[in-house]
């Protein structure tokens, strides 16, 4: 019994100090806090506005056939560099030769039918001429007068009439001319050959819409179409200067102006016209369009750009993470006092590991790093967080007794 009992007692204890221990490391100990810190740097900031978009060719033409027939040669191939004027392919021209030549032989003929007119009115006019003159003597009939008068009339009627014969044949000449001219396709502007819509051999109708021969398109400057939304396209305007990155160089930036930006999404209009609902739920994009200089044909037609719009900036200004304006210790109270909208308080760490409110007043901020304008001489640690880690997790933590 007596070992029993002892061994009941001993039990007790060691529970007692088990649960001792737990009160005594739950509010009696003090728990360090270690804090990431960083320090002031002087550097240049920027704030853009990100978007997605994809590069265009600045100007690009569908060069189409205006007559129907068989592509009798092609001149050129994808990615050959064309100027304005020069011949791109070739339609059968037998046809519009052909009538060309008959235009012309029919405009000849009504020429010739005004030639013969001229001499008969001629004719006319002395036969007139000679009844007036017996007329008088009276050696003719009034009636042969007259009939001579009415001829002569129906001459220059006939004349007249052919006239406007010749003014239609010119016109039929020079349609069939034209049509002759349309046979040779040409380059509307320079640029590179981006498509071959058809080939040799091929035969197009264009009885109602130009069947498209080439794509042309001015590859030294090309566009951006970016997707800006809605919460950003008031804070942009045009003339504003840009960068972008492509998938294949995402470390490289290139330069871009925003050049204009579109009243409208692209989805407003519909193909009839109508205004075209939006859900109340879906977000809404309005296209921004950038120009790019593209002499060293680095880009090309549909590439995916990410844009950035530079709506301010400065240069080698203080800086500190964005982190520290928004830090507040767990264990000390904020300042009083109100604060104006471009102030705020950042922590700073003294050499004793205590830390100490600072007012600043910041500047502009891309949500990683603010610009500081006012509050800091820039040697202060400041304070970005705090954590209950060890502070061998980071070389910046440093440890302070609660």
């Amino acid at each position: 019994m007596k070992i029993k009992r002892t061994k009941t007692v001993i039990f007790t204890l060691i529970a007692a100090l088990a649960v001792g221990y737990g009160v005594y490391q739950k509010y009696f100990t003090k728990t360090p806090i270690y804090y990431l810190t960083d320090t002031v740097k002087t550097q240049d900031l920027e704030v853009t506005i990100l978007a997605d978009g994809k590069l265009e060719a600045s100007e690009q033409v569908e060069v189409g056939a205006q007559v129907s027939g068989q592509i009798k040669k092609l001149h050129v191939k994808l990615g050959d560099v064309v100027t304005k004027g020069q011949l791109l392919a070739e339609i059968d021209d037998l046809p519009r030769q052909n009538a060309v030549k008959d235009s012309e032989a029919r405009l000849k003929n009504v020429q010739a039918a005004k030639v013969a007119k001229q001499a008969q009115i001629v004719n006319a006019r002395i036969n007139l001429q000679r009844q007036q003159n017996l007329i008088k003597q009276k050696a003719t009939a009034q009636s042969e007068v007259d009939m001579a008068e009415a001829n002569l009339q129906v001459l220059e009627a006939e004349l007249e009439s052919l006239d406007a014969q010749i003014a239609q044949a010119k016109i039929a000449l020079d349609s069939a001319q034209l049509d002759l001219d349309y046979t040779k396709i040409i380059s509307p502007i320079d640029g590179v050959v981006v498509a071959t819509v058809v080939k040799e051999g091929q035969t197009v109708n264009a009885s109602q819409t130009a069947p498209t021969i080439v794509k042309v398109a001015d590859l030294d400057t090309m566009n951006i179409k970016a997707q800006i939304s809605e919460a950003d396209i008031t804070k942009i305007t045009p003339g504003m200067k840009a960068y972008f990155t492509i998938l294949g160089e995402p470390k490289n930036h290139y330069p871009a102006t925003l050049e204009s930006t579109e009243p409208a999404p692209e989805k407003f209009q519909t193909a009839t016209g109508n205004t075209a609902t939006t859900a109340s739920n879906e977000a809404i994009y309005y296209a921004g369009i950038l120009t790019v200089d593209n002499h060293e044909r680095r880009f090309r037609i549909d590439m995916t750009a990410q844009v950035y719009i530079v709506v301010d900036g400065v240069m080698n200004q203080p800086t500190i993470s964005t982190m520290a304006t928004r830090f507040k210790p767990s264990n000390l109270p904020m300042p009083e006092g109100r604060l104006q909208p471009n102030e705020a308080y950042v922590w700073v760490k003294n050499s004793d590991g205590t830390i100490a409110p600072k007012k600043v007043t910041l500047g502009i901020s891309n949500n990683i790093h603010t610009e500081v304008i006012d509050g800091l001489t820039g040697d202060e640690v400041i304070v970005l967080s705090e954590t209950s880690s060890d502070a061998k997790n980071g070389p910046n933590r440093m440890p302070r007794m609660r």
